[in-house]
């Protein structure tokens, strides 16, 4: 089944309600995840009420600050927590590539202002380090 929501009436899967898994990759991930937590919340062969609470409370404050962060590097187009990272990667590359572009724009125009005014030096330490080779 796929939940589909509208962003600006443009239907969106939300992240991993698409994903199948064969049987086989389900039976690795059921034990990838056992693997990961039944040390920490299993006691005597039981679970162990108290740490799942505890595990949950750190899962909560780690998912609040993650989205927090992850908002941030993107420019505020990502906020959720179920992103792969390679689509999380993707959005970051193109939000730095942008600021970066607003950037050299800006000092274009300081140059070109510099220049304007007759102050070819400081339009040349502007521009010197956008030109130079890396």
């Amino acid at each position: 089944m796929h939940y589909v929501t509208t962003i600006n009436m443009a239907p969106v899967l939300y992240p991993f309600t698409h994903l199948t898994r064969t049987p086989e990759e389900e039976a690795q991930f059921e034990k990838d995840v056992h693997e990961f937590w039944d040390h920490i919340v299993m006691k005597d062969g039981k679970m162990d009420e108290e740490q799942v609470w505890k595990e949950l409370a750190d899962f909560y404050f780690v998912m609040n600050e993650y989205t927090k962060v992850l908002s941030h590097a993107t420019g505020g187009q990502m906020s959720k927590c179920l992103y792969f990272a390679s689509e999380i990667n993707n959005v970051i590359d193109q939000h730095y590539e942008d600021q970066n572009d607003s950037y050299i724009l800006d000092d274009v125009k300081q140059a070109y202002e510099a220049m304007d005014m007759g102050d070819m030096e400081t339009a040349k330490e502007i521009l010197y380090p956008l030109i130079r080779e890396p």
